[in-house]
Formats: C-alpha cells, sequence, structure tokens
C-alpha cells in the first residue's frame, strides 16, 4: 500500500471516493495497479499532510514543490508543475503592478503552500486583515466563499485550477 495525502486541490487531486478524484491520484494508480500496489490516497489539511510524511504515517503528498518537501524523497520526473496567478473578482478594480500593490488588498492564501519566492516573502511578513491563510481538507472552496462574498479581495492560486474563479461577480 502507497499511503498519499494531501488537502483537496482539482484538477490534481480532490475526493477520493469520486469516479475522477483528479489526474495525479488516476495517474498514480495506473503506475501502481500493475505492481499490486495499492494507492491508498486520503484527504487532509495540508500542513498536516507534509507532517504525516516527514513522521512515516503516509508515503507521499501530492503536488509538493521542493521548498515543501525539502526533507523528503523528491521524482526525477514530474507529474504536474503549478503555475500561480492572482485572481480578484470579475468586477474589481484593483491590477498587480508590484508587491506594494497587495498593501492595498486583502489577499487570501492556503496555509503552508510556497508560491513564488517574493510573494511566499510577503505572506510570512504579512499579518490579519491583510492576509488570510485558509487551511483545512477543501481550503480552495473556502478561500473561492470568501472571494466571492468579499472577505478578502485577491486569492493566489494555481491557474489549473481556475474553473469558477475568473467567472466570479
Amino acid at each position: 500500500v502507497l499511503r498519499v495525502r494531501a488537502d483537496s486541490w482539482m484538477p490534481f487531486n480532490g475526493d477520493p471516493a469520486a469516479e475522477k478524484p483528479g489526474y495525479v491520484v488516476e495517474t498514480l494508480r495506473e503506475i501502481y495497479r500493475p505492481l499490486g500496489i495499492e494507492v491508498d490516497y486520503q484527504v487532509m489539511p495540508w500542513v498536516d499532510a507534509l507532517k504525516a510524511v516527514e513522521a512515516g504515517e503516509a508515503d507521499a503528498v501530492i503536488c509538493a514543490d521542493e521548498n515543501e518537501s525539502a526533507r523528503m524523497v523528491r521524482p526525477n520526473q514530474t507529474i504536474a508543475e503549478p503555475q500561480f496567478s492572482l485572481f480578484v473578482k470579475k468586477d474589481s478594480p484593483w491590477k498587480y503592478e508590484n508587491l506594494r500593490s497587495l498593501e492595498k488588498v486583502r489577499l487570501g492564501a492556503v496555509e503552508g503552500y510556497t508560491y513564488w519566492s517574493s510573494i511566499d516573502g510577503y505572506i510570512k511578513k504579512s499579518t490579519p486583515p491583510a492576509l488570510k491563510l485558509f487551511q483545512g481538507e477543501n481550503p480552495v472552496a473556502t478561500a473561492l466563499d470568501e472571494l466571492t462574498n468579499g472577505t478578502i479581495d485577491v486569492y493566489v492560486e494555481s491557474r489549473e485550477n481556475d474553473d469558477g474563479m475568473v467567472e466570479l461577480s
């Protein structure tokens, strides 16, 4: 059994019970099934998933970058390489110019994620209400709700996961 953990982050990985739990989970199952290895994929908060692997309670996490998985064995070839963007509601007048332009908005991000070096630095030095960190098994859904409701103004997310974000009204 290969014990794989992550928070829900479609299209990479989502609901373990779904027919299509995400293309990374599906790929892992296709690779390991012929070898007689079952993929036990479970959803948990991201920080907990990283800790589970470091503690030996799980074998792998999905979509961890080199910073998040510095103490883990990394594959030579990756299945996915997320590209991140800043998302706003459709009617938002805000435009990204530089990191200083983020000082005018409430930024949302997922706790424990790394994005790109300059935004990671900004997140580390920011505090509420300028920054809201999301956690849990499906932090993306929570963040999108808060973006829609106006609790946050900008959300950092992968372009691959932009379904619905660009259409928020």
